[in-house]
């Protein structure tokens, strides 16, 4: 299958976008939006992963086709998602805690919430949306089930990682290796998608 040379992701957050250079392989070339233009912002005001994925892409894409002309741009929006919570934090996984991109106070928040409750699934859930020129837009999802642990363990990954164990596993995914954890995370579950998808059209090779 051929990948795009490039790839720009439509993200300020570097954690994210080391995770897609490692998925995606040596083969792609991976630029965040910070590598592009660090001043450049957007309101998440979506009521969903994919409405979010869309706003960032709708910011950075008329920027990254400025900068590299014909490019393929990803946009990612992603959370968890907990049972016994209705779904919360969900969208607002990022700012859970009362200040956005605050690991510590977000993960300290959904523990406190679920203080003494003995349901603890909950799934990462990860949505990507993919923009290149001339091409419809395509949407892709990935999901992993897990359980909440009672405190954080672990000093790998970023985010909910300490205090997420996923299903058939004994560790954090903030403890498995960031080997493992970049073929199970929902973050590549759906790049596997996209690249399901990019087989089965037989693009071939695109530009940059």
């Amino acid at each position: 299958m051929d990948l795009p040379k490039q790839i720009i992701i439509a993200t300020r957050n570097r954690h994210k976008a080391l995770e897609f250079d490692y998925i995606f392989g040596s083969d792609v070339s991976i630029l965040s939006i910070l590598d592009l233009d660090p001043n450049l912002t957007w309101e998440e005001t979506g009521l969903t992963f994919e409405q979010n994925a869309n706003i960032k892409l709708e910011a950075v894409y008329p920027v990254a086709q400025k900068l590299f002309p014909g490019c393929w741009v990803l946009a990612d929006d992603s959370g968890i998602c907990v049972d016994a919570l209705g779904g919360a934090p969900g969208v607002f996984s990022s700012s859970f805690g009362g200040e956005e991109g605050n690991h510590r106070l977000n993960t300290q928040r959904l523990l406190k919430e679920l203080d003494g409750v003995e349901n603890r699934n909950a799934y990462f859930c990860c949505c990507l949306v993919l923009k290149a020129p001339e091409r419809p837009l395509q949407v892709f999802n990935g999901r992993v089930n897990g359980k909440i642990i009672e405190e954080g363990v672990g000093v790998n990954g970023f985010g909910y990682d300490p205090i997420f164990v996923p299903d058939g596993y004994t560790q954090t995914l903030a403890q498995i290796s960031s080997q493992i954890k970049n073929q199970i995370s929902h973050r590549a579950r759906a790049t596997e998608a996209l690249k399901v998808w990019w087989s089965q059209v037989g693009l071939g090779s695109s530009p940059h």
